[in-house]
């Protein structure tokens, strides 16, 4: 494969020398480097040298009319040390198709040289290893008679041993009386692989005189290219030159004006340099005398601020440990009053119990004050009965003296009895209305326990959200609480709120056992005065209408407390 340095340097040219009667037209370097070659002549010891590898391409006219066109790639190899070293070949299309066939190549013309330069640069590669892997190896043999050449060597000179000579093999491209062999070897663990082996014809008088005429030309062409750039050179050169004089007159004279304006601007810097150094030394002492007046100032504030609030601190102190006592003491205020009305919704429920009791004697006094009613109207009516009935026998009672007179008498105990039952009756009445009043005030204790309790309960949720907020206020700053001591006192104040509550309810339940015993007396008294009044208007009806004659009575006496025994 060609670079693009060599590509470059493809140029035409005639050259003569391929053969009678055929004329090269053009040529195209393809490849053209220095490589290192492993040399094996055979009355010389083995060395690698560097050897100059020059591939081209080349198209020539064959024919008698010229008309035949053919490529023919050309193989040189050269010695910068001697000029006379020359070893070349050159492959046709039809010699390609031999060297394909003996060689085992699968690519075709076009493609040979690409990887022939391919195998060359991997060599070019290799030089810099202590074993390289490719390597290019040039072996000469002894020339052979002309009746012999046509007979193939049937071993390389230099395959002894097994050297890297020895996989070589000659081809078939090129003349019989060729006695030097060029190949590429590849060397692996297991052996060394010949990859390509061709025949070179080493450099006779005329191959010589042909290539060096070939480089004269190419280094005369060279030479007048480079003295074409060198005289192109020179007139820039001196263009140069002209410009680079003018340049340095220009470069004096801006130079001294240069020093000129430097002068000047030192000098304008100095006298700037001593206004600014002055203005500066008086802001500096400018501000200097302000920043010790802010200092005294900030000092002074600053005092003031810290007096303010070291105060503000201490007060704030104390008003956290007020605080912390007025929230201990809510604590156990709080606790007490939970305790209290734990034991005031006790008391309330005996209490209701209580009422209910109350009620239920109640309705039945309220009965039994009805039956009362009843039985005093049907006595009233009974009476103005009576009453009727006495007006009717008044003028009997006149007719006759003396039983009016102790008809009288007998009216007179009767209006005194009945005045007594009038006064009983009253006594009763008041002691009934005694006991509804004491049943109203016991509605009246029960509904205001009752307005206590939800006033206490009021005060109880408006003094807890009081007391969140303090604790949210105070939770920052309230780190450790003495537990045990809190407790004991929060005990302490419960045992004595629960003694105190305990004796208040034994006090307020003997009050109402009394009143309920009072009550329950007056009721039992009220029923045995109805029924001895009930009693005693039966004597009197029985006294009254009983007996022989109706209008004989029976001297009564006068009615007090209930006799101690009956009398029929």
């Amino acid at each position: 494969m060609a670079s693009d340095d060599y590509e470059t340097m493809a140029e035409s040219r005639s050259v003569q020398g391929l053969g009678q009667g055929a004329s090269t037209t053009s040529s195209d370097i393809l490849f053209e480097e220095v490589i290192p070659v492993h040399v094996k002549e055979f009355d010389k010891q083995e060395r690698v040298e560097h050897l100059g590898f020059r591939i081209s391409l080349c198209t020539t006219q064959a024919g008698h009319n010229m008309v035949k066109v053919e490529k023919v790639l050309k193989l040189q190899l050269t010695s910068e040390k001697d000029s006379f070293f020359l070893h070349s070949l050159e492959v046709t299309e039809d010699s390609f198709q031999r060297l394909k066939h003996d060689q085992s190549i699968l690519v075709d013309f076009t493609d040979f040289p690409a990887h022939l330069i391919e195998l060359l640069e991997s060599c070019i590669q290799a030089k810099q290893e202590a074993q390289p892997k490719f390597l290019c190896v040039l072996s000469t043999s002894k020339p052979v008679a002309a009746d012999q050449g046509s007979a193939s060597p049937s071993g390389s000179p230099v395959g002894a041993g097994g050297a890297p000579g020895a996989a070589l093999r000659l081809s078939s491209v090129g003349d019989d009386s060729a006695t030097s062999v060029v190949g590429i070897v590849e060397t692996n663990q297991f052996k060394h692989l010949c990859h390509i082996s061709m025949k070179f014809q080493p450099g006779n008088d005329a191959r010589i005189k042909d290539y060096l005429s070939q480089r004269l030309s190419e280094v005369r062409a060279a030479r007048m290219d480079l003295e074409t750039r060198l005289s192109a050179e020179e007139a820039a050169t001196a263009e140069l030159r002209a410009d680079l004089s003018q340049s340095k007159l220009d470069l004096g004279a801006e130079q001294a004006a240069r020093k000129e304006q430097d002068s000047r601007f030192e000098t304008e810097r100095q006298g700037l340099l001593t206004g600014c150094k002055q203005e500066l030394l008086s802001e500096v002492a400018g501000v200097r005398d302000g920043h010790d007046r802010e200092k005294r100032a900030l000092e002074a504030a600053h005092k003031e601020e810290r007096d303010t609030l070291s105060s503000a601190n201490a007060s704030l102190t104390r008003r956290v440990t007020d605080l912390q006592d007025e929230k201990f003491a809510l604590d156990a205020k709080s606790r007490e009053l939970a305790v209290k009305v734990e034991s005031l919704e006790g008391e309330l429920r005996l209490l209701r119990e209580s009422e209910q009791e109350l009620k239920q004697s109640n309705l039945d006094l309220d009965s039994g004050k009805h039956g009362a009613e009843k039985q005093v109207n049907l006595l009233m009516l009974k009476l103005a009965g009576l009453e009727a009935t006495m007006k009717e026998k008044d003028s009997l009672i006149g007719t006759l003296k003396t039983q009016l007179q102790s008809g009288e008498q007998s009216s007179g105990a009767l209006q005194e009895s009945f005045a007594e039952m009038k006064q009983a009756l009253q006594r009763a009445e008041e002691r009934s209305a005694l006991s509804a009043q004491e049943v109203s005030k016991g509605n009246h204790i029960i509904e205001k326990l009752q307005q206590d309790l939800k006033s206490s309960r009021a005060k109880m949720k408006l003094k807890s959200q009081v007391i969140a907020q303090q604790e949210n206020l105070l939770q920052e700053k309230q780190q450790a609480i003495d537990k045990l001591e809190r407790d004991g006192m929060v005990a302490k104040s419960q045992a004595q709120g629960l003694e105190a509550e305990k004796s208040a309810l034994g006090r307020t339940c003997d009050d109402q056992r009394d009143k309920l015993a009072e009550s329950k007396k007056l009721l039992d008294q009220n029923q045995q005065m109805i029924q001895w009044l009930n009693n005693q208007i039966n004597e009197a009806q029985i006294a009254k209408y009983g007996g022989t004659s109706r209008f004989a009575f029976r001297p009564t006496r006068k009615l007090g407390n209930p006799p101690a025994s009956a009398e029929s």
